[in-house]
């Protein structure tokens, strides 16, 4: 007798792709070469911290950012031993506890985005191949902690239903990982310094893409073809499928096929 076509019709969600440079761990490594490359310019090292992978929390950014405005630091004020002895409120005012303790513990942050980005600028500066650059930017991110951090980060969205966002942190350490490994392993020992590096890795960044498939959205129904009766499905994937069964041909209709009454008729059995 007659068999249904049966085919497995999958509903999917194209990936929702996103530009790379615009998250966290790509603009973190972006602002570490603009930083050290540029002169330590206020805008680079504020969206540098602001990334919320340089330790800092979102009170303590908002504290210094303040601050570096106020007095405008950059460059060679980041390079200091001695603390930074300005007041926190503005010209003029009086050094009282409460303000030499802002101050201290504006400094303390000042040292914990400046002390990994001074070491990461300098072993940058006596680097002499990419594979030796690639090892400066390994070391930066392995101070920082990042494997970890962007594990945590990811655990966390997710027990908060965020499910897109946990997904895509999740992608982005491997992603920068494979890329410095394949820096250092095709440039190898080409002559590189730092800017050239920075430029060329971050570039390499940006032809990443990063999707993820909505969460909940992706499913298979398995069912007959000719039941199917969505007219809003956007992607239609039919596995199975040949130009001879779709689009499907006419047909005489009734209960049996062509080929089933002619083998009926070579049974003489009369219909």
């Amino acid at each position: 007798m007659r068999q249904s076509g049966f085919f497995w019709i999958a509903r999917l969600r194209i990936l929702e792709l996103s530009d790379m440079l615009s998250k966290p761990l790509p603009a973190l490594i972006s602002g570490a070469y603009e930083i050290t490359g540029g002169g330590w310019e206020i805008n680079d090292v504020v969206s540098y911290f602001r990334t919320g992978l340089a330790g800092l929390s979102d009170e303590e950014c908002d504290e210094l950012e303040n601050y570096l405005l106020l007095w405008q630091l950059q460059g060679s004020a980041w390079k200091r031993e001695d603390d930074w002895r300005l007041h926190p409120d503005g010209l003029g005012l009086e050094y009282d506890d409460e303000a030499n303790e802002r101050l201290r513990e504006i400094n303390r942050l000042r040292r914990i985005v400046s002390a990994p980005l001074l070491r990461f600028e300098e072993r940058s500066k006596n680097a002499q191949t990419a594979r030796e650059q690639a090892s400066a930017l390994a070391g930066l991110l392995e101070e920082l902690g990042l494997a970890g951090l962007l594990s945590q980060r990811a655990e966390e969205l997710d027990r908060r239903g965020f499910e897109t966002e946990a997904r895509e942190y999740a992608q982005l350490w491997d992603i920068v990982v494979s890329a410095l490994e394949q820096s250092a392993a095709i440039l190898a020992d080409t002559a590189s310094d730092s800017d050239s590096f920075g430029r060329l890795f971050v570039t390499m960044l940006s032809r990443y893409d990063m999707g993820t498939i909505p969460v909940s959205l992706d499913r298979v129904t398995a069912g007959d073809f000719d039941r199917m009766r969505r007219r809003k499905i956007k992607h239609l994937i039919v596995l199975g499928a040949y130009d001879a069964r779709l689009p499907k041909s006419d047909d005489e209709g009734g209960m049996f096929s062509a080929e089933e009454r002619k083998r009926l008729l070579e049974m003489d059995i009369d219909l």
